[in-house]
């Protein structure tokens, strides 16, 4: 198994909260380990099979207590494919979220459900480190089911929010979240990220 592959899953797979420790270590079987925060559950299809049984914090501290049941929790068979560039899904939300009024509960648009930006992005920071990206395969069911995302190296599940069509490509009132469409969110991040940067000069206030 790859080191680098489950540093990530210690980075953008497990919990960062206290309430549950079980969930903030990366949890390993027989022949695959599996990290989740409850928003997103990335099982990666290799393991230690001595570490087979326990969880660990990225330290090697064991962490005691059972942890959940996740296969029953993904999807048995893949539902409609989305045909997303993923890669590119990956650098437009990551441009995105530094933009000015950015909320942490802004979505997109994956087929016909909403799914938070940056629960989205935990999931993709996993396979971009793999180098899955291009060769992951995302599939839905329906708006109250997880997203299914699989590679060659991992099987995961993004937790999908309420569907709101209706707005949809909405403009931003205030600080509020939006929900943005693949077209709006792609089309936009390349006209932006094209065009050239004010060059900055040096002590402008005098």
């Amino acid at each position: 198994m790859n080191k680098k592959i489950v540093k990530a899953l210690f980075s953008y797979a497990v919990s960062k909260e206290q309430i549950r420790p079980i969930m903030q270590g990366v949890h390993f079987e027989e022949d695959v380990c599996v990290a989740s925060d409850t928003h997103v559950l990335v099982v990666y299809k290799a393991s230690n099979p001595a570490l087979a049984g326990k969880t660990k914090l990225e330290d090697g501290t064991d962490i005691d207590g059972k942890y959940p049941s996740f296969k029953r929790v993904i999807p048995k068979k893949a539902g409609t494919p989305v045909n997303y560039n993923w890669s590119q899904v990956y650098r437009a939300i990551k441009w995105f979220k530094k933009q000015e009024g950015c909320n942490p509960n802004d979505r997109l648009v994956v087929g016909n459900c909403h799914v938070s930006m940056a629960t989205l992005l935990n999931a993709l920071e996993v396979f971009n480190a793999a180098g899955d990206l291009g060769f992951m395969k995302v599939s839905t069911i329906d708006p109250g089911r997880p997203i299914l995302l699989e590679s060659e190296q991992f099987t995961a599940i993004v937790m999908s929010c309420q569907s709101e069509p209706e707005k949809v490509d909405l403009e931003r009132q205030d600080c509020e979240s939006v929900v943005v469409s693949y077209a709006n969110l792609i089309n936009t991040y390349a006209i932006e990220s094209a065009k050239p940067k004010e060059a900055k000069v040096e002590m402008a206030w005098l």
